[in-house]
C-alpha cells in the first residue's frame, strides 16, 4: 500500500524498505534472523522502526521499514511546522485524489510513530 502525498517518510530520504514488504518473512527463517539483529542493533546506529505494532492510529506495522533518526527528527518537526502554518496546503480539493476529504488526517498518519522515532 501506499501513503497519502506528502506523508511519507521516504521523501524525506531518511527512510527505506528493506528486503520484503511482508510483516510474516520477518517471523521464521532469514527474515526472523534478519529482524532480530536489526531489533538489537540498529538503535545503536540512530536506525529505529517508525511503524511498530499497538500503535493505534496511522499506518500499519512495517517490520521492514526503518528510519534514521538523527535526521529524521528534525524533518518530522518541520513537517509540522510547515502543517501547521498552512493546513490547507494538504486540504484543498484537486490537491490530490480526496485531498478534501483526507488532508487533514496527514498529521495523524506523520506523527502516529514509535515513540523511540519523535
Amino acid at each position: 500500500y501506499s501513503s497519502m502525498p506528502g506523508t511519507s517518510r521516504h521523501h524525506w530520504g531518511t527512510d527505506f524498505d528493506i528486503n520484503t514488504l511482508n510483516n510474516l518473512y520477518y517471523e521464521k527463517g532469514e527474515g526472523k534472523i534478519i529482524y532480530q539483529w536489526l531489533e538489537q542493533n540498529a538503535l545503536k546506529y540512530g536506525f529505529a522502526r517508525p511503524y511498530t505494532k499497538g500503535r493505534t492510529d496511522g499506518y500499519r506495522e512495517e517490520k521492514w521499514h526503518w528510519s534514521y533518526i538523527p535526521l529524521s527528527r528534525e524533518f518530522l518537526k518541520t513537517w509540522n511546522a510547515v502543517y501547521n502554518e498552512d493546513p490547507s496546503r494538504f486540504n484543498k480539493s484537486g490537491i490530490f485524489a480526496g485531498s478534501d476529504k483526507a488532508g487533514h488526517l496527514a498529521p495523524l498518519y506523520v506523527n502516529s510513530i514509535n515513540p523511540a522515532c519523535k
